[in-house]
């Protein structure tokens, strides 16, 4: 089974997140709790590999005009976990696979958006505590919680909210079971010391979202074909 980039215990994601937006309306993806402690010493060494693992995608431009009304070019669909993805190695990411994980994704407004719903899709396939290890930008060590996110979710579309080239914030809708769409809203913080984007946990240590229309009004729907 492949995976994103990154591992090792840390952290929590959620694995009712989208049973919770589609049945109670409310979705929470829980990222180390209340901790305010950096990562461990382990995150500091994925973060080492990661450095010197060769992202070199240029950053191209940084207009989000092209992908506001419809999905960026991409080359192909892969697997992650349950989930297909998009993919375009050579211009967006991810660019690299090593043992189990994608990564290295683009400086730029797809790049960032592949690299969120890369988020998610390791969520269908990956203990939780590897990815949250990885994808923060601070990761909280948190005693229980190794959840994954149940199976049958697929990529639905997405909206941007707001992006610079340091910072992107993108609502990921997906689908699960076919029953409904929900929106995860997902901050991106790029961070210069991997060449790669990171997922940024709010204080409150848990991510937002909410049942969206099954029109899929105001988002770019996006989805395997």
């Amino acid at each position: 089974m492949k995976r994103a980039y990154w591992s090792k215990p840390v952290g929590v994601f959620s694995a009712g997140l989208l049973a919770a937006i589609l049945i109670g309306g409310g979705v929470s993806l829980l990222l180390g709790g209340n901790s305010n402690r950096r990562g461990s010493a382990a995150a500091a060494q994925a973060r080492a590999m990661a450095s010197r693992s060769g992202c070199s995608l240029p950053s191209g431009g940084q207009s989000l005009q092209a992908i506001q009304f419809s999905p960026p070019a991409i080359s192909d669909w892969h697997q992650v976990g349950n989930m297909w993805v998009p993919e375009a190695p050579g211009t967006l990411g991810p660019q690299h696979y090593s043992d189990g994980w994608y990564y290295c994704f683009a400086d730029n407004p797809g790049g960032a958006l592949l690299a969120a719903i890369n988020v998610w899709a390791s969520g269908t396939g990956a203990d939780s505590t590897e990815i949250a290890q990885h994808y923060a930008t601070v990761v909280t060590p948190q005693e229980e919680g190794s959840d994954q996110l149940p199976p049958g979710i697929t990529l639905a579309g997405y909206q941007y909210v707001s992006y610079t080239p340091q910072r992107a914030v993108i609502e990921v809708v997906m689908n699960a079971y076919g029953r409904g769409n929900a929106e995860a809203t997902t901050t991106m913080v790029w961070e210069p010391s991997v060449d790669d984007w990171r997922v940024e946990v709010p204080a409150s240590g848990s991510i937002g979202g909410s049942i969206v229309d099954v029109s899929l009004a105001g988002y770019v729907p996006w989805r395997l074909s």
